[in-house]
């Protein structure tokens, strides 16, 4: 818990613990810096003999590579490990990055940092959703003492609510993504005929490679709702039960609740994230690169960013599936639970509330509350963050 109040509660009920986890996040942002200098060191040591050649044009680079795979390796300018032949040619922008075997200590270094925090934003978000879990639905004898008395005898009616309002989510969950998976499918093999021709030519394989990015980046997409989804319904009903009890102790735990609750979904969501795109780009890299004889690697740097860039695409378009469906069914459950509450009525000119348990319309107002606040937040949260990634590379 973050809030001032919420931290001046902790401390009253358990200093010691509150101490602990300072300490704990204290040293784990410790040892993060230490990796990065570290990393960074490894990276500037390793970099004497790399050269990053800006070519202008597409057959200079056509002929670096084939005089790599034939064994003939391009003159190098003397002491700086770069080669020598930098003439430019109008109508082309494309790069070719020169690594020895004894430069790649940074990479390495790079892929371990990536991978540790993505592991660890994943296991920090399996912690906060292992927290969560831990509270039961019913209490028991000792916790419905501490309980208010209006709130002892609903526990059965709450895990009935709860349950149909997963079910509801799970629902609107499989109509949206069967949907999107049409959409993926379609889109893809749009962008895989549009995208093979360039230059003038038919490449496929770039094709091939950006539509595979689209898919993947609208798989994650669709990743990333469903958790949220989940989890925002799973920790509801935990959120009422934490509510409950008596006092300033009632608003703290459902306060700690509530926000454990967000960081199972921030927190899996980066590093879902994070690690996918990564992982893609590493294996991009593998495929545009051409060794020579003498271990020197030709990476293609414009097409492999080039067919990255299918990824944030995906991402973004699941993300407007997300938003805009899950606006239009919000706003749509937000209005018809208003009106028939108004229609029915319980007698002598007294019309329902919008959110009374005798109201037909309540459930799916809650579903779509999760649906248009959580899912299509998820999905859209992950489209920037994959744009923003694929943008800053190209």
């Amino acid at each position: 818990a973050w809030m001032p109040g919420a931290m001046v509660g902790l401390r009253e009920i358990d200093p010691n613990g509150v101490r602990k986890r300072q300490l704990m996040g204290f040293g784990a942002s410790v040892l993060l810096a230490v990796c990065m200098v570290a990393g960074f060191q490894a990276a500037h040591k390793g970099s004497g003999p790399v050269g990053l050649l800006q070519k202008s044009s597409i057959g200079a680079n056509i002929l670096k590579m084939q005089s790599l795979a034939n064994g003939t390796a391009p003159a190098a300018a003397a002491g700086n490990g770069t080669a020598a032949s930098d003439e430019a040619a109008p109508g082309d922008g494309g790069s070719v990055l020169f690594i020895k075997d004894g430069s790649l200590a940074g990479l390495v270094v790079a892929d371990i940092i990536v991978y540790v925090c993505g592991a660890a934003g994943v296991g920090f978000a399996c912690y906060l959703y292992w927290i969560v879990s831990k509270i039961n639905l019913t209490a028991d004898g000792e916790e419905q003492s501490l309980m208010v008395k209006s709130a002892k005898e609903s526990d059965e009616e709450l895990v009935v609510i709860y349950e149909t309002i997963q079910e509801g989510a799970q629902a609107f969950l499989w109509a949206e993504y069967q949907i999107c998976g049409i959409f993926v499918v379609g889109f893809g093999l749009l962008i895989f005929v549009l995208c093979s021709h360039t230059s003038g030519e038919w490449s496929w394989n770039i094709g091939g490679l950006t539509a595979l990015s689209f898919v993947i980046g609208g798989v994650t997409s669709i990743l990333s709702g469903y958790i949220g989804m989940m989890v925002a319904v799973f920790s509801n009903a935990r959120t009422t039960v934490s509510a409950k009890y008596e006092g300033e102790e009632g608003w703290q735990r459902s306060f700690n609740c509530a926000f454990r609750a967000g960081g199972v979904m921030g927190y899996s969501l980066v590093a879902l994230s994070l690690m996918t795109v990564y992982t893609l780009s590493l294996c991009y890299r593998e495929y545009f690169s051409v060794f020579g004889a003498d271990g020197e690697r030709s990476i293609h740097y414009k097409h492999l960013f080039e067919c990255l860039a299918g990824y944030g695409l995906g991402g973004s378009a699941i993300a407007m599936f997300g938003r805009v469906g899950g606006g239009i069914f919000t706003k749509a459950a937000d209005v018809g639970a208003d009106l028939s509450g108004k229609v029915i009525g319980v007698g002598d000119g007294k019309k329902l509330d919008e959110d009374s348990p005798y109201n037909p319309g309540v459930i799916a107002d809650n579903v779509g509350d999760n649906v248009g606040d959580v899912a299509g937040m998820g999905s859209d949260l992950f489209g920037s963050f994959g744009e923003a990634s694929c943008a800053a590379m190209l």
